[in-house]
């Protein structure tokens, strides 16, 4: 099973409208996003992608179930993270001084039995770059994409991936739901032994 983990910052809401307007309803993965929104924004937001999307998506409920084709919202005030299968809402202390943080989603998903994509897009700061190096050193098949910082409003999320040289491909905008498609698949049928490392 496959989960694309989403994380951005500023400029991350329109981003990801225009992602989600992309993405066909056979998604062979369940998507999971941690964004930097304060409480009380993120179930209109949830509801406005789930209206322009072809996935179902909808803010996240501590115990949702992580299914395919369906996109989970991380809520404003809570870490989004995997456990036992199911989404889980964690009160833990604010990492880069926000909750949810990408690189608490990321770690929770390196410990999972999943296949992880994880995407980083714009914003400020550096959440995500621990979380993907984790990823990638505990599940090396795990793909990392980053937006393409010349895309991005704010591009110092992204830069800081691509400064510690933990990704697999710099997408710009325009086509970063194609790639998401198309590494998703690959994940879904690939064959490799997940965490073998020689």
């Amino acid at each position: 099973k496959v989960v694309v983990a989403i994380g951005g910052s500023t400029g991350g809401p329109k981003v990801l409208e225009e992602v989600f307007r992309n993405l066909p309803a056979n998604l062979p993965a369940a998507v999971m996003v941690s964004l930097h929104m304060p409480a009380g924004f993120t179930n209109s937001f949830a509801d406005r992608l789930n209206q322009l999307s072809r996935l179902e998506v909808k803010e996240a409920r501590d115990g949702d179930p992580i299914l395919e084709g369906v996109a989970l919202i991380a809520p404003g005030g809570y870490h989004l993270i995997e456990k036992n299968r199911s989404a889980a809402l964690s009160l833990g202390p604010k990492v880069h001084y926000v909750r949810p943080a990408v690189d608490v989603m990321l770690q929770s998903l390196a410990d999972s039995n999943y296949r992880v994509m994880a995407v980083i897009l714009t914003g400020m700061g550096q959440d995500g770059t621990a979380g993907v190096k984790i990823l990638k050193r505990r599940k090396p098949g795990s793909v990392i994409i980053v937006q393409d910082p010349q895309t991005s409003i704010i591009p110092s999320m992204p830069d800081s991936v691509i400064a510690n040289g933990c990704y697999d491909e710099i997408v710009p905008l325009p086509v970063l739901a194609g790639r998401i498609v198309k590494h998703a698949r690959e994940l879904a049928t690939d064959n490799f032994s997940e965490d073998v490392q020689t």
